[in-house]
């Protein structure tokens, strides 16, 4: 089940940093403070830096960064002038 608006996983990584109490430096503060923000997405290096000191998996917030983008790629993409075109089994194209 798709979530509606999504939030950016950089603000949940700031507040898991914040319960936790713990403090980053494997990963330069400028780049966090931008994901933080939602200014730019997460990358898997990032995640696998932060994996000890936030709450969840790598792979979980990898999944997070996915589901965001995908939420806002439809939102911002006018597909009305997509054709759907099938093939028959004899190779002659049918349009839907």
């Amino acid at each position: 089940m798709a979530m509606f608006n999504p939030p950016h996983p950089g603000v949940i990584i700031a507040e898991s940093l914040e319960y936790t109490g713990l403090f980053v430096n494997a990963v330069a503060p400028s780049t966090l403070s931008r994901a933080i923000r939602g200014e730019t997405a997460i990358s898997p290096e990032m995640v696998v830096k932060l994996e000890p000191a936030v709450i969840g998996s790598a792979r979980h917030w990898l999944a997070m960064q996915s589901a965001y983008d995908l939420w806002q790629a439809q939102k911002e993409t006018d597909n009305s002038a997509t054709n759907v075109v099938f093939t028959s089994p004899d190779k002659q194209l049918q349009h839907v």
